[in-house]
């Protein structure tokens, strides 16, 4: 079963946190044999959270046979620009790293932008369908940076930072 999350992980977890953190709050059976790949085929069983399908990427988004592996995938791409209509201060209250002026040049009135953007997606697919409560917990994590139940189990004295990555702030999709 393939979940797709909007964004970078809030919490800041890359993706070998995220399947320490599924792991260790035995959230659900992660698909991590090789030998199996998840296609857009349209066969695969998959979940799009609210937050992805509100920022413009549906199933249609991915190309026929689009490879989304197995295990945990945190994936950055490009998206162009599409007639979708939304207001100006809808899109700015998006987060966003630009400057403001550099951003509104992106808009035409109550256009959606108007050059491709970077989007951030998370992944992760299951062997089996998630319980409700596993997957409002996983989705809290990647999408509204809610914490573990213990962060010093992704923190190594050997190691410090290594299941973590910098946030990423950069616009997510299309708003």
């Amino acid at each position: 079963m393939l979940y797709v999350f909007a964004g970078f992980p809030k919490c800041g977890l890359n993706a070998g946190g995220l399947r320490q953190f599924i792991q260790n709050e035995e959230l659900g059976l992660l698909e991590e044999d090789p030998a199996i790949q998840y296609h857009n085929d349209g066969e695969t069983p998959y979940h799009m959270s609210e937050m992805t399908t509100q920022g413009g990427i549906g199933w249609s988004w991915f190309t026929d046979n689009w490879s989304f592996g197995n295990g945990v995938t945190i994936h950055k791409t490009t998206s162009d620009y599409d007639d979708h209509h939304v207001t100006l201060n809808q899109a700015l209250a998006s987060s966003h790293t630009e400057g403001r002026a550099e951003y509104e040049a992106r808009w035409k009135p109550n256009m959606c932008p108007q050059q491709s953007h970077v989007v951030h997606l998370t992944w992760c697919v299951f062997q089996h369908r998630l319980p409700e409560f596993a997957y409002d917990r996983l989705r809290a994590i990647i999408e509204d940076g809610a914490e573990p139940m213990s962060r010093t189990l992704y923190e190594t004295p050997d190691e410090p930072g290594l299941y973590h990555s910098a946030p990423r702030t950069l616009s997510f999709g299309r708003r």
